[in-house]
């Protein structure tokens, strides 16, 4: 069966919350939370340009909502309804990109400009370089992380037909 969403934006960003679906646009920049009939649930406010690039977002299992934003290097925190709960920079997150949930207190980042993984503490908002990967033809964008295998995959940021598996030896 196949059900077709209309959304206002070029859809960048995609995951869920239940039976609701969280969706950014980086043209224009904005994110939504979506009913699958699709129907907006809620809608952030970018009036005051909060997001300039809204790139690749996960949520994690405590519902919070996790969104890169390449243009401002940071991740932005907000609850299921799109209230700005926090912001989190380091000199680490260097155009970030893709973004994986890997415990209620710590994400997966890929940092576009220096070509790193990092382990982003969510809590405290430090950060780690857990991968330097090889600069590739493109920099690293859209990641995952299996929990149960302690494997990082990695995607370039463009157009790609490759994705690197990293094994993490002491990933908790």
């Amino acid at each position: 069966m196949d059900i077709l969403i209309n959304v206002p934006g070029c859809v960048h960003g995609i995951s869920s919350i239940g039976d609701r679906l969280v969706v950014s646009y980086i043209d224009p920049p904005g994110i939504e939370v979506i009913a699958v009939d699709g129907r907006v649930l809620h809608q952030f406010d970018n009036t005051n340009q909060h997001f300039e690039m809204p790139n690749y977002l996960t949520t994690s299992t405590d519902g919070f909502i996790y969104v890169s934003d390449s243009k401002k290097d940071r991740i932005t925190k907000l609850d299921s309804s799109l209230n700005v709960i926090k912001t989190m920079s380091s000199p680490l997150l260097q155009g970030p990109r893709g973004v994986a949930s890997v415990n209620r207190n710590q994400l997966l980042v890929a940092s576009r400009n220096n070509n790193r993984v990092v382990l982003l503490n969510t809590n405290t908002g430090e950060a780690f370089a857990l991968l330097h990967l090889k600069p590739i033809r493109r920099t690293p964008g859209p990641l995952s992380y299996n929990v149960k295998e302690k494997t990082v995959y990695v995607a370039n940021s463009h157009r790609t037909t490759r994705i690197h598996k990293y094994k993490l030896t002491n990933a908790d």
